[in-house]
């Protein structure tokens, strides 16, 4: 309990107080760099959290319902067959998968179709056939980003035919790996906001330390890079809330490393106060005595 306690305070104290920082600095830093890495344990749990509950439903639910469905969205009597870099169907030109259900709220409005088999089609109709993807006799073209597209040779797919029964087959192998996506997107987050998230962090931290250096030299601040470094990792909360509650609003400040130049603000009104202390009349007389 004195532990949380004692977290709890060093936690406000960063944020709402500029004379707490005079106490930073007499502190090891092995002190701050706990601090840094409780606060970081903190806020990645949360966010691991939040992630979590939002879309892992989804991704379970993609998992345990996939072998079916996909098997489902197979027309029964398609037949593919891809030879000489052309394709060859059994069935009637063009023909067109929908899109499943799981995918219409999303994909609706630009997509009405998986797939669409065209041997006639060229690139400039895809966006009129509202497909995501588009086959045509040579090709296989789908949206690289909003506002281009992908065209694949179909001779850098090799030679192959695809009915109902092998893509079944494939599928039935693919599954086992499949059903083990949400335990891997788990890790995958807690990784992400546990413990990548933080490192990045600290070695970003280093730069912008440096720069926070030159600008106690020029303010004739007496603190090495260890404590301006040390500094740093208290200062960063603010800024991480503010950046957050922003993100959590859908506030888009369109200005890049926003949340870098508000650090660097932040800090520099903390190295101010360091210089203010500095000039203090109860300062001047203990350089005099």
């Amino acid at each position: 309990m004195k532990k949380i306690a004692t977290y709890q305070y060093v936690l406000w104290k960063s944020m709402s107080s500029l004379t707490y920082y005079q106490d930073v600095v007499k502190t090891r830093f092995r002190f701050s760099f706990k601090f840094y890495w409780a606060f970081s344990m903190m806020l990645g749990i949360l966010l691991s959290i939040s992630i979590l509950a939002g879309i892992f439903p989804s991704i379970n639910s993609f998992a345990t319902n996939f072998s079916s469905k996909a098997n489902q969205m197979y027309p029964k009597d398609l037949a593919v067959t891809v030879k000489n870099g052309e394709i060859t169907t059994n069935v009637t030109e063009p023909f067109s998968i929908p899109l499943p259900a799981d995918l219409q709220g999303n994909l609706s409005n630009q997509f009405k179709y998986i797939l669409t088999i065209d041997s006639k089609a060229k690139t400039d109709d895809f966006r009129s056939l509202q497909s995501l993807i588009l086959v045509t006799k040579n090709s296989l073209i789908f949206a690289d980003r909003d506002t281009s597209l992908r065209v694949i040779p179909l001779s850098e797919l090799g030679e192959f035919t695809l009915d109902r029964a092998n893509f079944a087959a494939f599928v039935g192998k693919i599954t086992p790996f499949i059903k083990w996506l949400p335990v891997f997107f788990i890790l995958a987050v807690v990784f992400i906001f546990l413990i990548l998230l933080p490192v990045v962090k600290l070695i970003g931290h280093l730069g912008l330390s440096l720069i926070l250096l030159i600008l106690a030299k020029v303010m004739k601040i007496h603190l090495g890079f260890k404590k301006i470094y040390q500094i740093g990792l208290h200062a960063l909360v603010l800024p991480t809330l503010i950046q957050l509650l922003m993100v959590s609003f859908g506030i888009a400040v369109p200005i890049p490393f926003f949340d870098s130049i508000v650090f660097l603000l932040y800090a520099l009104v903390i190295l101010a106060s360091f210089k203010e202390a500095n000039n203090s009349p109860v300062t001047q007389l203990k350089k005099l005595s």
